[in-house]
């Protein structure tokens, strides 16, 4: 209802379906509503719907990749990196 997750299918939200990391991304960019990043990190997103809201989370310094220029996209996202990412994207650093 917020909108930040995409439904899976027309009518459909799949709870227990797993998030892959550009989804994480997606969910993250639109929640934290972060402004525009300036750079293009990663070549294997290159075309993808997902290709702004990984820059942007990255740039934010909310996720990373898993390799030089390389993010990983259809890698899954466990409950221990959730919690990172969600720790980095909202508690404020020192």
């Amino acid at each position: 209802e917020a909108g930040f997750a995409p439904r899976c299918a027309v009518g459909r939200y799949c709870p227990d379906k797993p998030l892959t990391r550009a989804l994480t991304a997606y969910i993250l960019d639109r929640a934290l509503a972060l402004p525009a990043a300036t750079d293009d990190y990663f070549d294997d997103d290159t075309g993808s719907t997902f290709e702004g809201p990984i820059n942007r989370v990255v740039e934010a310094g909310v996720m990373t990749g898993c390799g030089t220029r390389t993010f990983c996209l259809t890698g899954g996202v466990n409950r221990g990196q959730l919690i990172s990412i969600l720790h980095r994207g909202l508690v404020p650093t020192p």
